[in-house]
């Protein structure tokens, strides 16, 4: 949807002037496909073009999800956290206008979070 916004000034020589609001048309989220150890974070970041040929960090104001919160989890502000090893899409949204990547969680050094190991003793 586009916002006008219409003027109107009186007296001798009335004129209307019409103004358009800058309208998101693209948006761009990186890293594109970072490939995170469990248990690490990376922040993501997300960037607009706007009709008047602006770009805008929309990092804050992106509604961020991810499709597989058991593999990666991601807060309001775009920071992804690894939880166990696979791939999940990470999604920003704003004003109907979207932009994805897919965050590839390997083994890392410890266990996933929230999961026990057992050790065996030696020597």
């Amino acid at each position: 949807m586009r916002q006008v916004s219409i003027f109107v000034v009186e007296g001798d020589n009335p004129e209307v002037e019409v103004r358009f609001a800058p309208v998101l048309r693209t948006m761009q989220v990186s890293p594109s496909a970072p490939a995170l150890k469990v248990g690490t974070s990376a922040q993501a970041s997300a960037t607009g073009t706007i009709s008047d040929g602006a770009s805008r960090d929309l990092t804050r104001l992106a509604a961020w999800t991810a499709d597989a919160p058991g593999v990666a989890t991601v807060t309001a502000d775009g920071l992804i956290t690894v939880v166990s090893s696979g791939t999940a899409v990470v999604t920003a949204t704003l004003a109907g206008v979207s932009a994805s990547l897919t965050a590839t969680a390997r083994p890392g050094n410890s266990p996933p979070l929230g999961s026990t190991r057992e050790f065996a003793p030696t020597g």
